[in-house]
């Protein structure tokens, strides 16, 4: 609003969005001057835009969330999270990469079929975000992978934090159809001290070789990045 009037105040006509409790405005002003060229008032027109609106924030949330369980998706993950990177470093915090996988998800959607599937999926990333701190960053990464940031733990922290993760996602249940679907997941973990000084890729890339140390261990586990194996395991 303070916009307005100073566009009234200079005598000056403005246009712009005005924005109500729950409805927003298209708003034209333009001062009306008399015979003599002096103010003599101003008149508005405004039209209601509100659809319009709420669509139009409706598709930039779209564009930043996964459709389908409604996380940060990959995209918008890693335009997050290198500036988080590069604040937890300037100021000499710990660095932690989560890559978590739902084990054998490829037989939940031949079982039960894809909306069994995507019922997984977003109680999986639902139970993850309950657990995650505020400062976290938590997306999917791609089918059934998920990542996450989280930055100034100690490295015996981060695999605690892990455990917990992977031991609550084991004792949840997902009802689909009247079937009782269970899960387990991986996790690989990359961490590393503010010294470091690595790249996001790097980060991500130690906690997937991890993250498939974990399953050719026989899945269901927590794998620190150490020297893991690169070859990937399906399933």
């Amino acid at each position: 609003m303070a916009s307005i009037q100073q566009a009234m105040q200079k005598q000056q006509a403005w246009n712009g969005h005005v924005r109500g409790s729950n409805k927003v405005c298209e708003v034209a002003i333009f001062p009306i001057f008399d015979a003599e060229k002096k103010l003599a008032g101003f008149s508005a027109i405004s039209r209601d835009v509100t659809s319009e609106y709420n669509r139009t924030e409706m598709l930039e949330q779209e564009a930043k969330e996964d459709f389908l369980i409604r996380i940060d998706n990959r995209r918008t993950f890693f335009s997050l999270a290198e500036p988080q990177l590069k604040k937890a470093f300037a100021q000499q915090e710990s660095v932690a990469v989560l890559m978590l996988d739902i084990d054998f998800f490829k037989r939940v959607n031949d079982t039960y079929g894809h909306a069994g599937g995507d019922e997984v999926l977003k109680e999986f990333a639902a139970l993850v975000k309950k657990l995650v701190r505020k400062k976290d960053l938590f997306g999917r990464y791609g089918g059934e992978e998920f990542v996450l940031l989280v930055t100034g733990m100690s490295v015996a922290a981060v695999l605690a934090f892990a455990e917990r993760i992977r031991e609550r996602v084991e004792k949840m249940s997902v009802c689909h159809d009247n079937c009782t679907i269970t899960l387990t997941t991986s996790i690989g973990v990359s961490f590393v001290q503010a010294s470091a000084q690595i790249m996001l890729e790097e980060l991500i890339d130690r906690a997937d070789q991890a993250l498939y140390t974990a399953k050719k261990e026989g899945r269901n586990r927590v794998v620190l990045w150490k020297k893991a194996q690169q070859d990937p395991v399906s399933g």
